[in-house]
């Protein structure tokens, strides 16, 4: 018959090696995100991409303003007695600072003076430092502030990719405190536009990728979540 140290001495033998086996997979995993991430660069990916295509990379490709491919919204800045946290009005977005990996996170600030709106699927450019940081907008409808830009483009997945691309497509001004941007500054930057279906090819290709990312990530927060409960039952 076992005893009270002996049977304790097993059940913390089954946890350890309930989280080993997990810590198994997740290591594996990581390992696998890991290379995964490696591999899919934005910059590499891309470039992987268009040296698979048929077509030779610049061949039919234009070099175009911004202005001739979207529309250009310069945000503006309620008055901040109008900001309020009821959800009245529309979501507010002064910056960056909520800014995700992709898309825009929730600000937690209403605004009910509306100033200029983002709709959704517009991108989001901040134009003061860091100047260039750009996300996708997930919401409806929201209200802008003076640090961000939206850009609003019927393939805006692709011109996404694009500006995400290319490091330092955006060359700020420096002013008396920060580096920033104006509108004008925004429809005169140029990129090159290949034709619509390798536009569509490059989106594609890129977001196989990121899904196979969030697919890992997801997978690894499951295990993670395991291992809590795994703890939580055997110590309580």
């Amino acid at each position: 018959m076992q005893t009270t140290r002996e049977r304790e001495q097993a059940e913390l033998k089954e946890i350890l090696k309930e989280i080993a086996n997990l810590e198994s997979i997740k290591i594996s995993l990581n390992y696998i995100l890991s290379y995964i991430l490696e591999k899919s660069k934005l910059r590499q990916t891309l470039q992987e991409s268009l040296n698979s295509l048929p077509t030779p990379p610049l061949q039919g490709w234009d070099k175009v303003r911004l202005e001739k491919i979207c529309e250009i919204i310069a945000g503006q800045s309620p008055q901040s007695q109008f900001y309020n946290d009821k959800e009245q009005g529309l979501l507010f977005f002064q910056g960056k600072k909520d800014f995700g990996d992709k898309f825009l996170k929730h600000s937690n600030v209403w605004t009910t003076q509306i100033t200029k709106e983002s709709l959704k699927n517009d991108i989001l450019l901040s134009v003061r430092a860091p100047v260039g940081d750009i996300n996708l907008n997930p919401y409806d409808k929201i209200c802008i502030g003076r640090g961000l830009a939206a850009l609003r483009a019927e393939n805006f997945n692709f011109l996404f990719y694009a500006i995400a691309n290319n490091n330092g497509l955006f060359v700020g001004k420096q002013g008396m405190t920060f580096e920033s941007i104006n509108i004008d500054d925004i429809k005169n930057t140029t990129i090159s536009l290949p034709p619509l279906k390798i536009q569509n090819q490059i989106v594609q290709s890129v977001e196989f990728i990121e899904s196979k990312i969030k697919l890992n990530n997801e997978i690894l927060e499951s295990l993670e979540n395991k291992k809590s409960e795994i703890l939580k039952k055997k110590l309580s």
